[in-house]
C-alpha cells in the first residue's frame, strides 16, 4: 500500500540502478538533521556506536523522501546485497539543490550584423 503524496511537497524522478523512484523533497527542519548527523561522522570524539547511530538516521531520513514502500524495499535490498552506497542516496538531496532545466530560449530573425 502506497502513502498518500502531499501534492504541495515538490517531487523528483530519480534514477538508481536503472530504476526510476519519485522522491520528495525534505523539508528544511529534515535537511538540518541531516547536516547534524553527516557532522557527527567526521568528528573523531564520537564512538563507534554514536557514529554507527548516526548513519541509521542519516538512511531513515532519505527513506523518507521516498514516495512509494516498494521503492524503499528496493532500496533496502539494494544496501543489503552490497550494491548501494551513501553517495547514491544522496542524490535524493542533490536532485532538489539543483535548478530546475530551464526550456531554451530561441532567437526569432537573423543574427545581427558584426561591423568592424
Amino acid at each position: 500500500m502506497t502513502e498518500p503524496v502531499d501534492l504541495g511537497t515538490p517531487t523528483r524522478l530519480i534514477e538508481v540502478k536503472g530504476r526510476q523512484i519519485v522522491a520528495r523533497k525534505l523539508n528544511d527542519l529534515q535537511l538540518m538533521l541531516l547536516a547534524r548527523e553527516a557532522k557527527k561522522l567526521t568528528k573523531e570524539n564520537q564512538t563507534g556506536e554514536d557514529k554507527l547511530a548516526a548513519v541509521a538516521r542519516i538512511l531513515d531520513l532519505l527513506e523518507a523522501s521516498v514516495v512509494q514502500a516498494e521503492d524503499v524495499q528496493y532500496l533496502i535490498d539494494l544496501t543489503i546485497g552490497g550494491q548501494l552506497e551513501l553517495k547514491d542516496m544522496m542524490e535524493f538531496v542533490n536532485a532538489f539543490t539543483q535548478e530546475e532545466p530551464a526550456t531554451p530560449q530561441v532567437r526569432r530573425g537573423r543574427p545581427r550584423k558584426r561591423v568592424g
